[in-house]
């Protein structure tokens, strides 16, 4: 008889310990997938923290597991056996925490004969978010093509519900996390990022006319805060290994650095991105020679801007360096020979600066490529239809009608960017992204790697955008996450309608980065750059981590082949790559990519 209470004895005690061991996986499964679910509070949403811990806790314990039972005086929750309400908190140091209980009876078999019918068990798991230095650069497409709906959803309204979410984990369900720092910046053809050069001392040319009005103050002339990309040269290996000394627009570098050991080469100031007058002419092959042609006439969208009435001469903002090469550009036709200007009525807009005839085709006349050659001086008054169209007011700025809308020297210039900064209020960056985040229409392309590159510079350039990380705490986590809703693109650039196109790095005749003025050259120009920047920030170690930052890439589009860009955006998000196709996968991405940064461990 004792050896047969002995040998049942040990049955039952192999299955409270089997019990007790699943039990207990399943509270730790629990915990740690309620604590990753913290932001979402919902009891009914199977994402929220709730059903994410009654479900992972089922996953591991079943009802019925070895018959348990409920004991009499437990509470059980989401339909289990077992299973207590999961119970979540939050620190006034903004640690969120979460706590789950299980308790059961389960029957015994071989020692119910000596009247012990159960034996209760009780499991706990505690989880915490573990706060760490994080720094977080997120980098926002602002292209027009934003606007276009995935299952009757706009991408830029998916986007901003993504965004949200990511933030909420982030957070944690707290206001502020000293621990984390979170900067953003729009881009599109160009980034905003002049407010941010400015607060950290970084050398930008002064372009009379424009950095010096003021945009803050409501003056539609001034500079936004937009920069051209950076000298660079027009043929580029596509050889990632090569780096090109003079290709500042793939590095790191900021003025006055050189953009790799032992070159010779410094960089220039930032140049501000500033967004000529042009315009698409109705008739192209019309006789340029006379003001009545209709080459002089628009179709299509125009960004022909000329001042407020009462705010400048236009002779004097039109004779000013930046604007004078593109009006020259556009209307030096009208010179046609010197006999013109024996009449009251000559029609010409250039002339000498003597008011005597300008001949474009001199030895020495000014080059509008180059940027050189004699002087000349601007009659507005003989600009064809200046009063009418093509010629508008410059548009006064209005975010709330989708942004700084053409004609402006600003068009295409996305909001301004926000640092990378510590103890920053959650509310700061909801309202930013509810209130500054916007498709700006209509489009005229993509540069992914003018975003990527300057995300890249604000995050790991913290020598330059310091920041300052709470006391005591340890190196921290980098991360930047790239946003795009297409392929790297250009406007079509042809006979038609080349000269409304202007990117960051000027008008496609300026062959600043392609050496032919094609829609294909400057593609594959752009796109170069991107895998290039992407190569470099992957494999260029930060001096006080030892290692490059975490780079994730984000794309929402309908074709999974993001135009052709699917593999240049997989290859760079080392970190993680995700290629959505509507608005829930583009929000999974976010949220995924949110919960790898947060640090939630088991504290018991």
């Amino acid at each position: 008889m004792p050896m047969m209470a002995a040998l049942g004895a040990s049955v039952d005690i192999g299955r409270i310990y089997i019990t007790r061991s699943q039990m207990q996986a399943g509270v730790n499964a629990a915990a740690l997938a309620g604590a990753n679910a913290y932001d979402n509070a919902s009891e009914t949403d199977e994402n929220g923290r709730y059903k994410q811990a009654v479900n992972y806790y089922k996953d591991n314990m079943p009802n019925g597991y070895m018959g348990v039972t409920k004991p009499g005086n437990v509470v059980t929750y989401g339909n289990t056996t077992t299973l207590q309400k999961p119970v979540f908190s939050l620190s006034s140091k903004g640690i969120s925490r979460t706590d789950v209980t299980a308790s059961a009876d389960l029957p015994m078999t071989f020692m119910a004969i000596f009247k012990i019918p159960s034996y209760r068990i009780d499991v706990t798991a505690h989880a915490e978010f573990q706060p760490h230095p994080l720094e977080v650069m997120v980098v926002l497409d602002n292209t027009g093509s934003m606007s276009d709906p995935i299952n009757g959803v706009t991408k830029m309204a998916s986007l901003k519900t993504a965004m949200h979410n990511f933030l909420n984990i982030l957070y944690q369900g707290a206001a502020v996390q000293p621990q984390l720092a979170i900067g953003i910046i729009n881009y599109t053809i160009t980034t905003n990022v002049g407010s941010i050069l400015k607060s950290a001392g970084v050398e930008y040319q002064t372009l009379e006319g424009f950095t010096d009005r003021n945009w803050e103050a409501g003056d539609a002339l001034g500079w936004k805060g937009c920069v051209s990309d950076d000298e660079t040269i027009n043929t580029m290996s596509a050889s990632m290994t090569v780096s090109e000394e003079n290709a500042y627009d793939i590095w790191p570098s900021l003025p006055g650095e050189k953009p790799k050991p032992g070159s010779p080469h410094v960089m220039q100031p930032i140049k501000p991105f500033f967004y000529p007058p042009v315009f698409v002419p109705s008739v192209i092959n019309d006789n340029r020679a006379m003001q009545s042609s209709g080459y002089y006439k628009k179709t299509g969208d125009s960004n022909a801007f000329r001042p407020l009435a009462g705010s400048i001469d236009p002779a004097v903002l039109y004779n000013m360096p930046i604007y004078k090469r593109y009006i020259y550009r556009m209307y030096k036709d009208l010179n046609n020979g010197a006999a013109s200007m024996d009449t009251s009525g000559s029609e010409d807009v250039i002339v000498a600066p003597d008011g005597k005839y300008y001949d474009p085709t001199a030895p020495g006349a000014y080059d509008d490529i180059a940027d050189k050659g004699a002087d000349f001086y601007v009659r507005a008054d003989k600009i064809p239809n200046r009063t009418a169209s093509p010629w508008d007011y410059v548009r006064p700025y209005n975010v709330v009608s989708a942004n700084t809308q053409m004609p402006t020297p600003n068009w295409q210039c996305p909001e301004a960017g926000l640092p990378v900064t510590y103890g920053v209020s959650k509310s700061v960056f909801d309202n930013y992204v509810d209130t500054k985040v916007w498709p700006i229409l209509p489009a005229n392309g993509t540069t992914h790697h003018i975003g990527f590159v300057w995300g890249w510079r604000l995050l790991t350039r913290y020598d330059i955008f310091k920041r300052v990380k709470p006391a005591g705490s340890g190196d921290p986590v980098r991360a930047l996450v790239f946003m795009t809703d297409g392929e790297s693109n250009v406007g079509t650039i042809n006979s038609a309608n080349e000269g409304r196109i202007f990117t960051a790095y000027g008008a496609p005749a300026e062959k600043l980065i392609a050496t032919e003025k094609t829609t294909a050259a400057y593609k594959e120009a752009i796109k170069l750059r991107f895998q290039k920047a992407c190569s470099i920030a992957n494999s260029l170690k930060l001096p006080d981590s030892g290692k490059p930052p975490k780079i994730y890439t984000v794309a929402i589009n309908k074709d999974s082949s993001v135009g052709g860009d699917k593999a240049n955006l997989v290859n760079c998000g080392t970190a993680g790559s995700y290629i959505t196709t509507s608005p829930t996968a583009l929000d999974d991405a976010f949220q995924q990519i949110a919960r790898q940064l947060t640090d939630v461990h088991l504290v018991q």
